[in-house]
């Protein structure tokens, strides 16, 4: 659903001495309900009083939910100086009853096909450009109230994030280059966490597309800087992920693998690594109506502890949407 004003029509509304600085303006509703069954399979051992594994003890359940209700407002005018200003406001509601009803995605900015985009609120997370292969663990996490600038530069966008101390504390940048089929990207950022303490986030990865198909692998790093008195020391960790997927006549299939190894800082615990195996499947139906499907095979375990410590689980979901 869309609205067009004109300068004119901007003029009668009531802000005719601005009305001389915008060429055009306009304003886009859009949304989607997504709507599915979600379940899962959980298979954790059992421990006697001394911890020593005894058996496994299963749990599962099959829900009907809401995976998203989003409704997205976005507005942009050309402006005479050859910008254009920007804004947008998001509003989430994740289950039936409307009850729990977020906002996201807000921010304002300017941008020129010269100069590029600067935004304040939420913000790209320039330490996310080599992330290429997903998301299944995140690494890095949102910005939702800094500072952005994003570039072309022939073939490469470069990106800078900045937020303050009192909000998320992060100065980040990236870039990301297409050659053809063939894109490589590489991010670092340094993020504080609640003055505890600092570490330092970076990404580098490639991915390659060709006749429907897609390939992509990165390698995502979280290193630890000194805490502050009296805290304890953040863990370490790192991220190697793989994805592989196929679309055509409206059908596509994906296939991801991911390894996290997690280096527990000195006095809170064993090392650990975890493993995520997903099967995603699409199909789109037309008139904006859509059906997903998704498996999650879930493994974790305590590294040179004993073997039968390992979690699994397997979630699944099953998902219709509808975008307006």
């Amino acid at each position: 659903m869309q609205f067009r004003k004109t300068a004119v029509a901007v003029a009668i509304a009531g802000i005719a001495a601005s009305a001389p600085q915008i060429a055009s303006a306009d304003t886009v509703l859009s949304g989607a309900v997504t709507i599915g069954l979600f379940g899962n399979d959980v298979d954790t051992p059992l421990l006697d009083e001394d911890g020593a594994p005894v058996g496994e003890v299963n749990t599962g359940d099959v829900r009907l939910g809401v995976d998203q209700a989003v409704l997205s407002l976005v507005a942009t005018q050309e402006l005479d100086s050859g910008f254009e200003a920007f804004g947008s406001i998001r509003v989430d509601a994740d289950d039936f009853s409307g009850s729990n009803v977020t906002g996201d995605n807000i921010f304002i900015g300017v941008r020129s096909g010269t100069f590029g985009e600067l935004r304040v609120g939420e913000v790209p997370i320039a330490a996310e450009y080599g992330q290429l292969a997903g998301d299944i663990f995140d690494q890095t996490g949102d910005v939702n109230d800094g500072v952005a600038y994003t570039g072309s530069f022939g073939p490469a966008t470069i990106g800078v994030t900045w937020s303050p101390q009192p909000n998320t504390d992060v100065i980040g940048v990236g870039a990301v280059a297409n050659f053809g089929s063939f894109t490589v990207g590489a991010g670092a950022e340094q993020r504080g966490q609640g003055g505890t303490n600092e570490v330092v986030n970076y990404s580098v990865g490639a991915s390659f597309a060709f006749a429907g198909a897609s390939f992509a692998a990165h390698f995502v790093s979280t290193e630890p800087t000194e805490a502050a008195a009296g805290f304890a020391d953040p863990d370490d960790s790192t991220i190697l992920g793989f994805n592989a997927g196929y679309g055509i006549f409206g059908a596509s299939i994906g296939l991801s693998y991911f390894i996290r190894d997690t280096d527990r800082a000195p006095g809170q615990g064993e090392d650990l690594q975890e493993q995520v195996f997903r099967v995603d499947v699409g199909y789109g139906l037309g008139g904006g109506l859509s059906v997903s499907g998704r498996v999650n095979f879930l493994s974790g375990d305590v590294i040179d502890a004993q073997p039968e410590n390992e979690r699994e689980e397997t979630n699944y979901r099953i998902l219709l949407t509808k975008s307006f």
